[in-house]
């Protein structure tokens, strides 16, 4: 655009010859004032389009789809989105008549690890009954799961959604499963798959630094569970079947406390001990029992010899950008294990942070002088872990597992001390490592919940015939027992010195024993 003042030199500068091909010198002049105008304000333009581009950055948080109904109140009523999200309000359970609507969103910096999240408008209403919302599950999530942990945040604030312990079950079947949740009031809600890459880190990086080779690790575990499919990739992130089929090939059960026990103090004495002297406890929780795997934390001694129980704890987005991790680590002292097992795990998370339960909110309390969470924790949803079981590394501490397990699988000969009969057993060194019942050998017991305490005899053997012929030469005699003996479960008898033994597992000793009456 021309100023007033450019016009009127133009209706000045007139040309001498029409028909010159060059310009008069007032254009050339009117041409070059225009052209450094245009420049100027393309500048300032431009300057002022970066600028505003450095000071907001994209929101993290983006809506994909959303749905919205006027509902009567008195009525109730159904929303739906396209991909199948469904809210189903019940007559009489809005105050008042409402457009609500839903929303499904996404967070950028935690789509790996957040199946869904729904946020809610008018957000914070609270119902008078309540309503039900229906989140389709992609099938390679339940694949991995038979439950997921609901996730809640405030209004939009969607970056700062925290697990609450909670567990929703999958339900359907392939290409239709989907998660039913309750809803009491108009708050964020969502959908993750329990991690426990905290836990299979630590323990792969004992192993490795023990000798054990990583991709043996692997091998050995997707060999017993090939469902569990380890890889690389659980670093990242690690279901419960693959922390399971961890546990339990380098793991044995030990003890299991329910909901409503507490670990007793004799025990933890024990544990802790053990810990000490350098051996490899991990502790699972879950609602009904350990093996759920709800949650798992492994024992480590710190340097003034406390046993901490470790793992580490995935914190919102939007406060990753102040602490500057994705992640933080979690250490609770192991006499604790009972306060700690009824911690919702934002909690956790929120110790480790800044070191006391509801430092998030309140600025005098944590290092970062502001208001981190949008809703306290303390009004989230309550949950628990509930039951705590113990699993112990079969191999010794100064052992490497992986060589350990090839040593497991050879052969061994045993017998069970406090059963009468002291009966024979013969299988793998794994299987001698295995708390059994005495209801599963021969020759009886009278207790059918009594744990066998099992005496090595021979081990190291690549076959069970040579096993059995080895343990075969330590017995002074074997023979067989009438038909009209009262032993009515047993066979074969064979004798170490004054000692009998229920040997029917041997087949009666026919490595040079013969069949003796």
């Amino acid at each position: 655009m021309k100023t007033k003042h450019q016009k009127d030199d133009l209706a000045q500068d007139k040309p001498v010859h029409k028909k010159s091909s060059s310009r008069p010198s007032g254009i050339l002049h009117t041409i070059a004032i225009s052209a450094l105008l245009l420049m100027i304000i393309c500048f300032a333009a431009t300057f002022l389009i970066l600028t505003c581009t450095e000071d907001k950055e994209p929101s993290a948080v983006r809506v994909i789809e959303s749905a919205s109904e006027f509902i009567e109140a008195s009525v109730g009523g159904i929303i739906e989105t396209k991909s199948g999200i469904m809210l189903t309000v019940p007559p009489l359970a809005l105050p008042s008549d409402e457009t609500v609507k839903i929303k499904n969103i996404s967070v950028k910096e935690m789509a790996d690890k957040w199946i869904v999240l729904v946020g809610f408008s008018p957000e914070g209403i609270e119902l008078l009954k309540e309503a039900t919302l229906r989140i389709p599950v992609p099938d390679e999530n339940a694949a991995d799961e038979d439950e997921l942990e609901i996730i809640e945040f405030a209004g939009d604030d969607a970056e700062y959604a925290l697990p609450t312990d909670v567990y929703a079950s999958i339900s359907g079947y392939s290409g239709n499963y989907y998660v039913t949740l309750p809803v009491d009031h108009f708050s964020g809600k969502g959908l993750k798959n329990n991690c426990h890459s905290g836990t299979f880190s630590r323990i792969i990086e004992s192993f490795t630094e023990r000798g054990c080779d990583q991709d043996t690790i692997f091998k050995e575990i997707n060999t017993r569970f090939v469902a569990a499919n380890v890889s690389e990739a659980c670093f990242n992130f690690t279901n419960r079947l693959q922390i399971r089929g961890l546990l339990s090939t380098f793991f044995n059960t030990s003890e299991n406390w329910g909901p409503q026990q507490d670990v007793p103090k004799e025990a933890l004495e024990i544990i802790k001990e053990y810990v000490r002297d350098g051996g490899k406890v991990v502790l699972a929780f879950g609602a009904k029992s350990g093996n759920e795997f709800k949650h798992t934390v492994v024992l480590e001694t710190d340097p003034d010899g406390t046993v901490q129980m470790v793992n580490t704890c995935e914190v919102p987005s939007a406060i990753r950008t102040v602490i500057g991790q994705n992640e933080v680590m979690v250490k609770c002292p192991l006499d604790s294990v009972n306060w700690f097992r009824k911690l919702k795990s934002g909690v956790a998370m929120e110790m480790a942070i800044c070191g006391s339960p509801g430092c998030l909110n309140d600025p005098k309390k944590n290092n970062f002088k502001k208001e981190l969470l949008q809703q306290p924790l303390e009004k989230r949803t309550a949950g628990a872990w509930g039951s705590v079981s113990i699993f112990i590394e079969k191999a010794d501490q100064d052992m490497n597992p992986c060589e350990y397990l090839k040593k497991s699988k050879l052969y061994c000969v045993w017998y069970a001390e406090n059963i009468s009969l002291q009966p024979v057993m013969v299988g793998t060194m794994e299987e001698f490592n295995t708390e059994e019942l005495c209801k599963y050998y021969p020759g009886g017991g009278n207790d059918p919940n009594l744990i066998m305490e099992k005496v090595l005899m021979v081990e190291g053997y690549g076959s069970k015939e040579e096993a059995i012929a080895a343990a075969c030469l330590l017995f002074d005699d074997v023979y067989r027992l009438p038909g009209s003996s009262t032993f009515v479960w047993t066979t074969w008898l064979g004798w170490i010195g004054e000692t009998r033994h229920d040997v029917d597992e041997l087949e009666g000793c026919p490595y040079g024993y013969g069949d003796k009456q």
